[in-house]
């Protein structure tokens, strides 16, 4: 009985000596299970509770952009000053690092064609002002004492031909007479309606009157394009500042569109 007792350890010693020599023989194979059970047991996991994902904390804080670029550096609110027309400098009235005050001369132009235009369009409103006076003052009242006139000739010429009319019908005046009376009427009749129409023309509303009031209106117009123009002749400061650049000398010409000086706000 002791002797069966005492040999049960060594038989199960054998046992797992046998065993741990079969499974070192094929460890590989056993390793490969090991893997295979592992990572089916892995993605087990995952399908149960679904796939990572990953979380940031969310935070507030500042956008910062960053933008590259090759530049110069620019006053703010500078201004850049030309003219409005193309002229010859006659000369330049501030320099540079100047301080100017809003609507401070700073360059003048040759003026004299800009004069001219401006007394000739002065000349032709002059005229076109003669022209409405002399239709108030002597074409309409003229027109007005003509048609007196032709209304008073036609009145006689209607009495005569009334006369020689009846004086026919009685046997005391000739054929001849009656057509002469008859002539007279008609030029009577026909100048009193030409002198209707003078007085019609010269009137407020008539032809001649719309015409010379048109042509004074036109020559205001020009009048007023003349002096503007002659007034960009002066160029002014637009505002109060320090002349920091100035690009024009006397003598050069001066075009729309290019800047004479630089304007910038007085520090």
């Amino acid at each position: 009985m002791v002797d069966q007792t005492a040999a049960l350890p060594r038989q199960k010693a054998s046992s797992l000596s046998a065993l741990g020599s079969a499974v070192w023989a094929h460890r590989w194979f056993v390793l490969a299970v090991m893997l295979l059970l592992g990572f089916g047991g892995w993605q087990s996991v995952r399908a149960v509770l679904g796939p990572a994902v990953v979380v940031d904390l969310v935070r507030r804080g500042d956008l910062v952009e960053t933008v590259v670029a090759s530049g110069h550096v620019e006053t703010p609110y500078r201004v850049e000053i030309g003219s409005q027309i193309t002229g010859t400098v006659d000369d330049v009235l501030v320099q540079e690092g100047q301080r100017v005050t809003k609507g401070q001369p700073l360059i003048s132009l040759e003026a004299r064609e800009l004069k001219a235009a401006v007394l000739q369009a002065q000349g032709a409103v002059a005229q076109a002002e003669a022209r409405m006076r002399q239709l108030a003052e002597l074409t309409l009242p003229s027109a007005k004492e003509a048609l007196r006139q032709a209304q008073a000739t036609l009145l006689n010429a209607q009495q005569t031909y009334d006369r020689t009319s009846q004086l026919a019908s009685n046997g005391y005046a000739t054929r001849a007479a009656l057509d002469e009376a008859q002539k007279t009427l008609d030029v009577a009749l026909a100048q009193k309606r030409a002198a209707e129409f003078q007085v019609f023309t010269a009137s407020p509303g008539g032809s001649d009157s719309v015409m010379a009031e048109t042509q004074l209106n036109q020559a205001r117009a020009n009048l007023d394009t003349a002096q503007s123009r002659l007034g960009y002749a002066t160029i002014l400061a637009p505002r109060d500042g320090v002349l920091i650049t100035r690009n024009v000398e006397k003598g050069a010409v001066a075009q729309p569109g290019k800047a004479l000086l630089v304007l910038a706000p007085a520090g």
